[in-house]
């Protein structure tokens, strides 16, 4: 889905969107007892960060679907709805947001292993510093942030939609890492005040 552009394999990416938003809502019913959660308990820093973008993570899949189906013409000819660019635009930013979240969502959740981990050495730093390197190339060489606000078009790129996937998802471990040390910061900086 990350690799996709105008033209190549709509419908494959049509599907695949669609099966994503399936595995969405099956992830959201085998964690049901998370809604009920949400007004009990103790509200610390980690569970605060964790539950904001659980809820924005949430907020941006609907609107990455609602906006799907606005241009489900594109790829569907029985659609009776017709395409409109605004809402691809609109598609275009939610699912690039989405994406940017659900990193950021999977660095809370790994924040605990992270830290673990970090206790094995001095190769595990190394290559946390790696993986935030090459994190940070492919950032730069990716769409994501003309993506985020739809700032350049798809002809400014030098690279096609394998180079774009690999990109992306060479985000996601960096940005992981990068989740887990911004809230090891946090923590200290809530410990000394």
């Amino acid at each position: 889905l990350a690799g996709y552009h105008a033209g190549m394999g709509l419908m494959l990416h049509a599907v695949t969107g669609i099966v994503l938003f399936v595995l969405f809502i099956v992830h959201h019913i085998l964690n049901i007892r998370w809604f009920g959660a949400l007004f009990k308990g103790r509200y610390g820093l980690k569970r605060i960060v964790l539950t904001l973008s659980d809820l924005i993570l949430l907020a941006l899949m609907v609107l990455s679907a609602a906006s799907s189906v606005m241009i489900s013409s594109m790829v569907f000819s029985f659609s009776p709805i017709p395409m409109s660019f605004g809402w691809r635009n609109i598609h275009v930013v939610s699912t690039t947001w989405t994406f940017i979240v659900m990193i950021i969502h999977l660095g809370l959740h790994t924040d605990g292993p992270l830290t673990r981990l970090e206790g094995r050495g001095r190769r595990v730093e190394v290559a946390y510093a790696a993986l935030l390197l090459l994190s940070v190339l492919a950032l730069s060489q990716s769409r994501i942030l003309g993506n985020l606000t739809l700032t350049e078009n798809e002809a400014a790129y030098r690279y096609g939609d394998l180079a774009q996937t690999v990109f992306s998802v060479l985000l996601i471990p960096g940005g992981t890492i990068a989740v887990h040390y911004l809230m090891k910061a946090l923590r200290k900086i809530l410990t000394w005040s």
